[in-house]
């Protein structure tokens, strides 16, 4: 990276509420992503450890963060991810679990579950140092608790979760520190930091009807509709003899009990630095009355991010509703988010210099197949207490309930360019395949099927596959639905052609690189590949599939698609070839095979054309405009296998006219107008 300026972001998360946007993030070459937990959470192993380790914060969510940001580029990389993550299974005896730890504490032989020799097999000798430490320190302290008669469940406990533990016991009991040394040693690409100076605290909830919620693990468990009306953080969990007078007092006085007994921590310096000199801070989603708002209630937080007044502040609202918000609106997130930014009303701030932008799910209601599950969390923009303008609806929805994290960082990068004097680079998170398609259900169904087996990892982007009917009359539409992982779309009444189906394909897509590729099964989907790969290096933003520069018998691909109609012949060879020398003399433009329709596309600067044509005349309208922009057109070699008309094939004389047409008229169209 250089000297190149880093964007400094600072993400408020949970244990998985942002686990699609973190990766996102780290993976943009210009961002300094800080990532800050709190480590409340008490739930099945991670509340065993900390009863085994009294004073311990829990270590769960913050290894989730860190395992999050770990590198998988090299081998031992994700070998060691492997190994944190790996739970031992339920019932996991004591001597079963010391035959996977104690060789790693000893340095000699492989542990005896075959997952964890497998990965052992994979790492470097420092990284198997480091893990002997922590293996080490807590072993000579699970034993010395052994001796005082109390023992350890291993059982469905993180690998992850033990060698925390023992790293926070070697570093004599210093939570935040022992974060910092485990991040350093997983090789975190990030910052994880703990919200609090590392003093040990308690959460605890008050439900709207009275009852209470003992621990973290409670108030993320299922509920009831009944809401959770207030939560407190306390020095230790509440003993046997002040739950029997908690039970005892009224619904009405137990708020006071719990306030009384309250002892908000302080943050930690390091988190409060990186707040005061974010450029973009986020306020992710997740688990609310666990995750993020107790989070909210430390000591000193708030000051720092209402002192740094040049920030975006960006709140990114819940897509379902968790166990804990059953009933809650994003208005009511709103809400408790700055009852527990003012520490419950102790100190004055003002909504606005919390947060500078709202993003709310909004779901696309014209996606046939799309899934349903849950229950969205509702909003109404006008009661929301914000300028409309400060709120942005999308469909951010990846999976049920889950944020798409590329998504959302598209959303955010350009907020944070106004911050900056360095030009963002694009960041390319995901390719989305438009397919339009018009009574092709001999062909559709494979062309899918090979489009969805199509890999493109390599290039570290995700994909999606996006079909608009443009009103078959045959199969073609129920086909498509048919096929897995595909978003599938029907152009409204009165609405129809090639361009509109396109069109609407855009608008849709939800990556930033856009690729038309046709559902008559002419192209091979392997080269799509060629197409994109340019766009996603950044080398060029618009890239064309041409049939023509392999092509070694011009005449004879036409003569096979119309067979001997001379005229067709005749206006398709030399009307093609026109098409190119026009763009050539209007545009400076050789374009040598205009009417491909494997095309593919920087989404912002398709987007930048105000495309308007409905038929086939927007590949000369794309012609047109790219040219009017400045923008230089890519051509790579694809394969074509032709349809005859007979087969299907659909492009006509008129077509190649209205193009011709388009390719003019356009010329006089001014960007940004």
């Amino acid at each position: 990276m250089g000297s190149e300026k880093q964007i400094a972001v600072v993400l408020f998360s949970g244990g998985r509420g942002t686990a699609s946007l973190s990766p996102a993030l780290i993976r943009h070459s210009q961002i300094h992503l800080t990532v800050i937990v709190n480590a409340y959470d008490d739930g099945l192993s991670t509340g065993r450890l900390r009863g085994f380790i009294p004073g311990m914060l829990g270590p769960s969510d913050v290894r989730k963060n860190i395992s999050t940001l770990m590198p998988v580029t090299e081998s031992c990389h994700g070998a060691l991810k492997r190994f944190l993550d790996f739970r031992f299974p339920d019932g996991t005896s004591r001597e079963q679990a010391l035959g996977s730890l104690v060789p790693v504490a000893k340095g000699m032989g492989f542990p005896s579950d075959p997952f964890l020799a497998e990965a052992c097999r994979d790492l470097t000798m420092g990284q198997m140092a480091v893990m002997g430490d922590y293996c080490r320190a807590f072993l000579a302290y699970e034993e010395a608790r052994l001796k005082e008669g109390i023992s350890f469940d291993y059982g469905d406990c993180s690998v992850g979760n033990i060698l925390f533990s023992g790293c926070y016991l070697a570093e004599g009991k210093n939570f935040n520190q022992a974060i910092d040394h485990f991040a350093q040693f997983s090789a975190c690409r990030g910052r994880v930091l703990n919200i609090t100076d590392g003093a040990n605290r308690v959460l605890v909830a008050l439900k709207a009807d009275g009852r209470f919620l003992v621990d973290e693990s409670a108030i993320v468990a299922p509920q009831d509709s009944v809401s959770i009306q207030e939560i407190f953080l306390l020095p230790d969990y509440l003993t046997p003899e002040e739950l029997k007078q908690l039970g005892a007092l009224p619904p009405e006085a137990r708020r006071a009990f719990l306030a009384t007994r309250e002892s908000l921590p302080k943050a930690d310096a390091g988190a409060i630095e990186a707040i005061a000199d974010a450029d973009l801070i986020i306020y992710g989603p997740g688990t609310q009355h666990s995750s993020l708002l107790p989070s909210y209630l430390t000591q000193g937080m708030t000051e720092a991010i209402t002192g740094n007044e040049t920030a975006e502040k960006v709140f990114v609202a819940n897509i379902l509703h968790d166990h804990d918000i059953p009933n809650l609106s994003v208005q009511g997130l709103l809400q408790a988010f700055h009852y527990y930014m003012s520490r419950k009303g102790a100190i004055d701030c003002q909504m606005a210099s919390l947060t500078t932008r709202v993003l709310v799910q909004e779901p696309d209601q014209g996606e046939l197949n799309r899934e349903r599950s849950g229950s969205y969390v509702p909003f109404d923009i006008g009661r929301m207490g914000l300028d409309p303008e400060a709120v942005t609806a999308g469909d951010w929805e990846m999976g049920s309930g889950r944020h798409h994290g590329g998504q959302l960082v598209d959303q955010l990068l350009p907020l944070a360019q106004r911050l900056v004097e360095v030009k963002i680079h694009p960041y390319r998170h995901m390719v989305s395949i438009v397919v339009p398609a018009l009574n092709e259900a001999a062909t559709i169904g494979r062309v899918l099927e090979d489009l969805n087996r199509l890999d493109l990892s390599g290039y570290d982007v995700a994909k999606e596959l996006i079909v608009v009917d443009g009103g078959s009359s045959d199969e073609t539409l129920a086909i498509a639905r048919e096929e897995k992982f595909v978003r599938v779309y029907v152009l409204e009444a009165g609405r129809q052609g090639r361009g509109e189906a396109i069109r609407m394909g855009l608008a849709k897509a939800r990556g930033n690189v856009v690729v038309i590729f046709p559902s008559d099964g002419e192209y091979q989907a392997g080269d799509l590949a060629l197409v994109v790969e340019p766009i996603i290096q950044n080398r060029y933003r618009v890239v064309f599939g041409s049939r023509a520069i392999k092509c070694v018998n011009l005449s004879q691909r036409i003569r096979h698609i119309y067979g001997n109609r001379r005229l067709a012949h005749f206006l398709s060879k030399y009307g093609g070839m026109s098409i190119s020398i026009l763009s050539l003399l209007l545009y400076n433009r050789y374009v040598s095979d205009p009417f491909s329709t494997l095309k593919g596309f920087d989404r912002a600067l398709l987007r930048s054309m105000n495309l308007v044509s409905s038929g086939v005349d927007l590949e000369g309208e794309i012609i047109a405009k790219v040219s009017r922009l400045g923008e230089f057109v890519l051509e790579v070699p694809v394969q074509y296998h032709p349809r005859t008309k007979a087969e299907g094939k659909k492009t006509t004389v008129g077509d190649g006219f209205s193009t011709l047409f388009s390719l003019i008229r356009h010329g006089f169209w001014k960007p940004n107008e």
